[in-house]
């Protein structure tokens, strides 16, 4: 530290002003107040960002200890064997595995090796049956399903709220008492970065008044990431201290674990090796956002089922983040950015207001019921996507420098894709997640 004050007593301190002077030195006299520009989230980003704006600085940061994952959407279960052992001979460390048909639980189960990788499995939804094919397992299984997310996409509850959470903090129970909480829903339906933050706080909030605290040893939160890198990490940085603090408020301290995947909303069946492009700086952001694990969707993945070729060039995405690039030997490597600190502090000043403000309202399941959530980030939603119309929101090969003669490729199977559902209950207005290209891809596919 001393020899640190020496190599530097020589340079006295520089203020604020004599930055922004040399700034427009640079910038041959043009003025830096007019090449700052206002975002979609309603904040001007300015041109330079001092110290004097580190203002809120979370403790928590990323770390270098996050581990690489391995996203399966499983279909069937012709090839599932294969694509487990081919990830776990290459070193992936854990596998989300979304299940599409539950019939295949049982026989999926079977199929896991005992005694190597960590498998988290998405239900789409919970019953007794459900609960007792998960029982008889040996391998290192962890379950997540949220029920108030589903309900919330499916349009309805699977009976009422009241049971489905009931069912709900028996799951939480046998499931080595670890509450998951899906806030991907919000993302991929166009919710803005504070509408993420801020509802996502709600959601976590009516978890937790409906389970047992002293009884809950560990959270599990899944947040996708979606195509502007610094708001994103910002996002995440964000997001645990907001959740931190709720924790502090409530006197819980359970291990908190974010599961970070790249955002569908911005993949496209159109040029779809840009698809790499757009995942590999989402998994960038996941990590120097500070998640705990890091799954990747294979670029063919909006069209295709799981494949060993997709597989293989996602998980080789990560590697090369983690072993070529070391993101494995530092952490929290944002730590003095300036401009990203602004960022935390911003979003969760906001998140905060609108946290409070759905809390008045009586809660995410109240706002759920009256709609107002659901219009709130349709509203946002739409802006957005007319954004993309326009093309004023850029995705290269689809809405810009897309190839006109271009054919739909796989287009069809992936229209024809539904998920199983079984919520008949009590029904709200669903929060609709859609993918910006989908006008776009539709069109090719009616002239093709």
């Amino acid at each position: 530290m001393s020899g640190k004050s020496e190599l530097f007593k020589e340079f006295g301190p520089v203020s604020p002003k004599q930055w922004e002077e040399a700034a427009e030195k640079t910038l041959k006299g043009v003025p830096l107040d007019s090449i700052g520009f206002a975002s979609s989230e309603g904040l001007t980003i300015d041109p330079i960002y001092f110290k004097q704006s580190k203002t809120f600085n979370p403790e928590s940061g990323s770390s270098a200890q996050w581990s690489v994952g391995e996203f399966i959407r499983v279909t069937d279960l012709k090839d599932f064997p294969g694509l487990i052992k081919e990830g776990l001979e290459a070193g992936t460390e854990s596998f989300a595995l979304e299940i599409r048909n539950i019939d295949l639980l049982s026989e999926l189960l079977q199929l896991l090796p005992e005694k190597e990788g960590v498998y988290l499995l998405f239900l789409p939804f919970l019953n007794d049956s459900i609960f007792k094919i998960l029982e008889g397992s040996k391998s290192n299984i962890q379950c997540f399903h949220d029920p108030i997310s589903a309900a919330l996409v499916q349009g309805a509850w699977q009976t009422n709220a009241k049971n489905d959470l009931q069912s709900y903090q028996q799951f939480v129970k046998r499931n080595d008492h670890t509450c998951t909480i899906d806030l991907s829903v919000l993302e991929q339906a166009g919710a803005s970065v504070t509408q993420q933050l801020g509802y996502g706080l709600s959601l976590a909030n009516e978890h937790l008044q409906h389970c047992s605290l002293e009884s809950i040893q560990s959270i599990l939160v899944k947040v996708t990431i979606g195509s502007h890198y610094f708001f994103e990490i910002a996002k995440l940085k964000a997001l645990r201290w907001l959740f931190e603090s709720l924790f502090a408020e409530l006197g819980i301290q359970p291990t908190l674990s974010f599961l970070a995947f790249p955002s569908e909303r911005n993949k496209s069946l159109l040029d779809y090796n840009n698809n790499m492009l757009r995942s590999t700086m989402e998994s960038m952001a996941s990590i120097l956002g500070g998640a705990d694990r890091v799954f990747n969707l294979a670029y063919d993945s909006t069209y295709a089922k799981s494949n060993a070729f997709g597989q293989r060039i996602a998980r080789n995405q990560l590697f090369l983040l983690k072993e070529e690039a070391y993101f494995k030997n530092v952490a929290n490597p944002t730590e003095g950015s300036y401009y990203i600190e602004a960022l935390v502090k911003h979003f969760a000043e906001k998140a905060l207001d609108l946290f409070s403000e759905v809390e008045q309202k009586e809660g995410f399941i109240a706002q759920m019921a009256s709609g107002d959530l659901q219009q709130s980030i349709h509203q946002h939603a739409t802006q957005e996507q007319k954004a993309f119309d326009q093309g004023t929101r850029v995705m290269i090969g689809v809405n810009k420098y897309g190839d006109a003669a271009e054919k739909p490729f796989g287009i069809k199977e992936a229209f024809e894709s539904k998920k199983e559902t079984d919520f008949k209950g009590e029904t709200i207005i669903p929060l609709k997640t859609k993918r910006l290209a989908t006008a776009i891809e539709t069109q090719k596919l009616v002239h093709e």
